[in-house]
């Protein structure tokens, strides 16, 4: 299937119920090799009823995904290779969604790739499970030479849609991103559950808070077993490469459709100020003091001004507790925002920069 246009495609009806995962890819000029990486992990998968869909953004690189997907499967029967005109993430995305036959989808990012024993038991868990509409697994994080192993709980908790809600906007459990979750295919397309794609920034959390607040009964679980089903590799260089005059106006988008979402299910989280003060940790790193942005101390000090007077900002500036975040180096950077500490922030941001750029271990 290739350059269809997105109006036009509809939710498929699941002809067989024989497969059990259905894999999207989205991906847009990715180099062969990683890629190819990213095919093989998946190719790995044994003894279960799975398809692939590497849904394409309309690069014009259809036959290079097709034949590496070729190689790297013994069985390419398995696999759809679908380019659409470009329209960005969500759209491929949702795409994927509709044109899905699996009950459990799994979404897979095209530089990453996935750990089989992991994703392997999730679904072994999922057997019979009816109730169930998100699966959270955990995942290993690779930045460059070194792997972070991301497991904050030890054992299986399920929550009902508040409660999960309340964790994400905390910040906990990696849970505002879209990868390392299994989906429950039925349960999106009934409640009409797709990404919003005006959004660049955010819109994993604001597609899993529209999810969670669906989810009313004890039906979305976190796997607690410290196997990991996927991996996730950090580009060292994808947040600070280059300057976003834009990049503080997306998350304040983000911000104001999570707040209409809120109206809508009629919460009024009190975490919300903690989830931007999260934001604003990125913000302070990649936005204010990015040491790419070519800007002199004195443009860093009219950006830092221009963040703190922003309503969202101020409240979590103002409301969050320090130790409140989820790790120490992050209280600390608020700590500073609190108190006005400029220099501060500054150096803080100069070494972040640093660390990434020798490939060390990240601070936060």
């Amino acid at each position: 299937m290739k350059d269809k246009k997105l109006a036009n495609i509809v939710p498929q009806n699941q002809e067989d119920e024989g497969i059990i995962l259905s894999i999207i890819v989205p991906t847009w000029n990715i180099p062969s090799e990683i890629f190819k990486r990213c095919m093989n992990s998946i190719a790995n998968l044994k003894n279960l009823s799975y398809e692939v869909l590497i849904m394409i953004d309309g690069d014009g690189q259809h036959d290079r995904y097709w034949a590496i997907c070729q190689e790297c499967f013994s069985s390419p029967e398995r696999v759809k290779v679908i380019e659409i005109a470009h329209a960005g993430l969500n759209a491929v995305r949702n795409a994927g969604i509709k044109l899905s036959q699996g009950k459990w989808l799994f979404i897979v990012d095209a530089d990453d790739a996935i750990c089989v024993e992991g994703l392997t038991l999730a679904l072994n868990a999922l057997k019979g499970a009816s109730d169930t509409v998100a699966y959270c697994t955990n995942h290993i994080e690779v930045f460059r030479s070194y792997s972070k192993r991301m497991m904050n709980y030890c054992e299986d908790e399920r929550f009902n849609g508040v409660e999960c809600c309340s964790r994400l906007m905390r910040c906990t459990y990696n849970m505002g991103q879209a990868w390392a979750k299994l989906f429950s295919r039925d349960f999106l397309i009934t409640n009409h559950l797709y990404y919003d794609e005006s959004l660049a920034f955010g819109e994993d959390c604001e597609f899993i808070l529209r999810l969670a607040f669906k989810a009313e009964q004890n039906n979305v679980t976190f796997m607690g077993s410290p196997v990991f089903s996927y991996q996730y590799y950090r580009n060292a260089d994808s947040s600070t490469k280059r300057f976003s005059e834009d990049y503080m106006n997306r998350y304040i988008r983000a911000f104001k459709i999570m707040n209409q979402d809120f109206k809508e299910a009629k919460w009024e989280p009190k975490e919300f100020d903690i989830f931007v003060a999260h934001v604003l940790m990125q913000l302070t790193v990649n936005y204010v003091f990015n040491a790419n942005a070519g800007m002199t101390l004195k443009d860093h000090w009219h950006l830092y001004r221009k963040v703190r007077q922003i309503d969202e900002f101020a409240c979590a500036i103002r409301n969050v507790h320090c130790a409140q975040m989820n790790s120490k180096s992050r209280s600390i950077v608020l700590m500073f925002w609190k108190l006005h500490l400029f220099l501060c922030l500054y150096v803080v941001a100069w070494f972040r920069h640093t660390q990434i750029r020798l490939g060390r271990k990240r601070w936060a």
